[in-house]
């Protein structure tokens, strides 16, 4: 999986969103924090950030969930 497979930014919907990564996410690991946020830059810019995952993979995939509306029923 790679950055061009990034769904828009769920908040906004510009595709803008890049991968990055966090030196601090795991301190106590030897692996990077990896992140996707919203690079919109504009007067409305959002700056969503996703879930820091251990791999790009996983920071991806969870970029791309969306909840579906049967998960906000009571």
């Amino acid at each position: 999986m790679a950055t061009k497979d990034l769904m828009p930014c769920p908040f906004c919907g510009k595709h803008v969103a890049s991968l990055q990564y966090d030196v601090d996410a795991y301190p106590d690991a030897e692996t990077l924090g990896w992140y996707v946020d919203c690079d919109n830059e504009t007067a409305d810019g959002c700056g969503a950030i996703g879930p820091t995952a251990r791999t790009q993979e996983e920071a991806i995939a969870a970029w791309n969930t969306r909840a579906t509306a049967t998960q906000f029923k009571g």
